[in-house]
């Protein structure tokens, strides 16, 4: 009752031993809280726009999720009925293309549930690529990112075909792998990669430190992630549902022991 608790921390980055200490016990009580203030210092929350990202990634590869509705991972039903579960189509290509292709607002959709726009993308900096003009270039079947010929805005980018947004797919750049060391770099002097008191809370720096950025109409499917996270929104919303641990149970992912009340 009363929703995730909201705690400010602004004074963190100033006292890393006190705020290692209450971030430990918040870890301890394994209780979700929304932080405030904790990263004010990063230049990112000032300069991250798309002209900005633009100018600092520009031609450089990136890894792009490409779906017709915004659901990646997730179970779909197939022209005949049968329930299969799917994975996004992973393009890579250049990171201006990915920009060009949020800033295509979604058109109304063919069949199915209504159009989106897609404007309103955030970006993640903790954990945050696109058709490059409205027609001529698609995914290639290896996921590379080549141009082509003909087609406008519907031809098919990131490789998707039968789209039910008509116009181009809902497109997330999602990578896992720790994705702002290995293909983000050029933000690195915009963030911290690593925050003083969450390694000491943890323990350790990071197991990844991704950059997802996508727009409104992307969506996560219902998962259980196998390590706490911190995720830190630089730019618009990210909304998140949350279900308590007993919940586990139902989708099995946990034993009695391990979802307590």
């Amino acid at each position: 009752p009363g929703g995730v608790p909201r705690l400010d921390a602004t004074s963190w980055p100033r006292d890393p031993a006190l705020a290692a200490a209450q971030f430990d016990a918040l870890r301890r009580r394994r209780q979700p809280v929304v932080l405030s203030g904790c990263v004010g210092h990063w230049p990112a929350l000032r300069c991250w726009s798309h002209a900005y990202l633009r100018k600092a990634l520009g031609g450089k590869l990136v890894h792009v999720a490409c779906t017709p509705d915004g659901l990646g991972d997730a179970v779909t039903r197939t022209a005949s009925g049968e329930q299969v579960f799917v994975k996004p189509h992973e393009a890579v290509m250049p990171f201006s293309a990915f920009v060009d292709l949020i800033e295509t607002p979604l058109q109304p959709a063919t069949r199915g549930g209504g159009g989106a726009d897609g404007r309103s993308g955030g970006a993640d900096g903790r954990s945050g690529g696109a058709e490059g003009d409205s027609g001529g270039e698609e995914g290639g079947s290896d996921g590379s990112w080549r141009g082509g010929g003909g087609g406008g805005a519907g031809g098919g980018g990131c490789g998707a075909t039968g789209d039910r947004r008509a116009g181009r797919p809902v497109v997330y750049a999602s990578h896992q792998n720790s994705s702002l060391r290995t293909e983000f770099e050029p933000l690195w002097r915009d963030v911290d990669l690593s925050l003083a008191w969450a390694d000491a809370a943890f323990g350790a720096p990071p197991a990844a430190t991704n950059f997802w950025m996508g727009e409104d109409a992307a969506r996560t499917t219902v998962h259980a992630d196998l390590f706490d996270n911190l995720y830190v929104v630089v730019r618009g919303r990210k909304r998140f549902a949350l279900l308590p641990p007993q919940e586990g149970l139902v989708h099995g992912q946990c034993s009695n022991d391990a979802c307590p009340a």
